[in-house]
């Protein structure tokens, strides 16, 4: 497999967006680009894999455009720690690089 850098995804992000208006479109036509940037793993430094043990997790920033309009973290989540359901107000991809990924939404009535 040829490598797949942060900056090819970045570029990879632009063209999606830049072609389309939905955010389901942007996210369906992102997620391949994400799995294959998650496959990958040369970009992966150690560094990433450190969280911050009062708030559970770890934040890494790849990219941010300089008018905020984008932005690529790594988060390292620490065992068993994690946020509950919350809103972005935008679109996002998530990808699980290594571990798994368990979302759990409890809705009360």
């Amino acid at each position: 497999m040829n490598s797949y850098s942060v900056e090819q995804y970045v570029s990879d992000i632009r063209t999606v967006v830049g072609e389309e208006n939905s955010d389901a479109a942007i996210t369906a036509r992102i997620k391949p680009f994400a799995g294959r940037l998650a496959a990958d793993k040369s970009w992966i430094k150690c560094s990433y894999r450190e969280v911050d043990a009062e708030q559970g997790f770890g934040l890494h920033l790849l990219h941010e455009e300089e008018n905020h309009e984008l932005a690529v973290f790594v988060i390292s989540w620490a065992p068993g720690r994690g946020l509950g359901p919350h809103n972005h107000k935008t679109w996002e991809v998530v990808a699980t690089i290594e571990g798994q990924e368990l979302s759990l939404i409890h809705i009360s009535e």
